[in-house]
């Protein structure tokens, strides 16, 4: 299994927001010392001085790549290519010469995916709380067009590598409280580039993945809803899926969250700022 606004009604992807349109794709207190934040808050600052244009722009265009890569990480991949194609060509605008084939299995979840992020960029989401429902809501649009039978808080027990979820009949508590408790540090933490902010993110991927909350699709679910929490807080469109050689560290650092050690998944957000300047 992995680890990962019921968002579309019709069959059609959405719009681009105006200012894409007619562009084309071109834990505790022990870790504190080891961070760096002279080299990640500077990637924020960087970004946060960037004009509004420009940084639609660069999350505009990134949405390709996020979908890929989040496709990758679950042995599911998909050509960039083909998601480039379908981001830049609506099904409504392209010519149809006879019937088209339907999307099925993993292409049809990563254009479900590809739209989610579209809508986050066009602030479908944007009045939306960052709480259970939502996580709830982003699931049941990714899995809908392949498995509506999954959509929902799950009812089994679930067993991920070493890793035991919570009891299912608890899943939807501990979503509650999940989302008070995301609520709390967000609004405590604000636009500060200050290490709380790693811890915060940190506790918003791990804890969420740690609960489990769906039989399938937690892995997309979650990278999706960060998508969210980085818009929200101002924050450069880093790369979510660690590529093969990273999978091993990635997932070093949310089992040893599971054990209640947040440091290697703060490292990890730490590497993801750093990178995000060459990684976009």
């Amino acid at each position: 299994m992995n680890r990962c606004l019921s968002a579309r009604q019709s069959g059609s992807l959405p719009e681009p927001p105006p200012e894409h349109r007619g562009q084309s794709i071109q834990g505790d207190e022990s870790h504190r010392h080891a961070l760096k934040p002279e080299s990640w808050t500077q990637a924020i600052t960087t970004w946060r001085a960037t004009s509004t244009a420009a940084r639609a722009q660069t999350r505009w265009s990134r949405i390709p790549r996020n979908v890929a890569e989040s496709m990758a990480f679950e042995r599911e991949p998909i050509p960039l290519a083909t998601v480039e194609h379908w981001h830049t060509n609506p099904p409504r605008r392209q010519a149809t010469v006879g019937p088209q084939e339907p999307l099925a299995g993993p292409k049809a979840i990563a254009r479900q995916v590809l739209t989610l992020e579209q809508q986050i960029e066009q602030a479908r989401f944007d009045t939306r709380a960052l709480d259970d429902q939502l996580v709830h809501d982003l699931h049941t649009a990714i899995c809908a067009p392949v498995a509506p039978h999954l959509a929902g808080w799950r009812r089994v027990g679930v067993t991920v590598g070493s890793h035991v979820a919570p009891p299912w009949p608890l899943v939807p508590i501990l979503m509650r409280d999940y989302g008070r408790d995301l609520e709390a540090r967000l609004a405590a933490q604000g636009l500060e580039t200050t290490e709380r902010l790693l811890e915060t993110l940190a506790f918003a991927e791990g804890r969420l993945l740690r609960i489990h909350p769906f039989a399938d699709y937690n892995g997309r679910v979650t990278r999706v809803f960060l998508r969210l929490v980085l818009r929200r807080l101002e924050l450069p469109p880093v790369r979510l899926a660690p590529g093969d050689d990273e999978r091993g560290s990635y997932l070093a650092a949310l089992a040893a969250g599971d054990r209640g050690d947040g440091t290697l998944l703060i490292g990890c957000w730490n590497t993801r700022f750093r990178s995000a300047q060459t990684d976009g």
